[in-house]
């Protein structure tokens, strides 16, 4: 049913106005597809540097987190040698 619609409308569109209105909707075509390249361009540069700032602020997360283990095993050590103290 679509394919006989789509037929229909370009042989009446065909007859009508001849290969002008087809030619027109081809530049048309062209100069969204120029856009849509540019945008996704600038979308492309936008998720790698969405990308490059994730994979960093992932490294200072995994240094922050080491170092949080460090200081927690720090404080255990200090606080068992003060409760060993405290017992003699």
């Amino acid at each position: 049913m679509i394919t006989f619609l789509a037929t229909a409308l370009f042989l009446f569109v065909a007859y009508r106005y001849g290969g002008d209105s087809f030619r027109w909707f081809g530049d048309e075509l062209e100069y969204a597809a120029a856009d849509a390249k540019v945008f996704m361009s600038k979308m492309a540069d936008k998720a790698d540097d969405i990308g490059s700032r994730m994979h960093a602020l992932m490294g200072t997360y995994k240094k922050t987190k080491e170092a949080v283990k460090k200081i927690n095993k720090a404080a255990e050590v200090i606080q068992d040698n003060s409760t060993d103290d405290s017992n003699h």
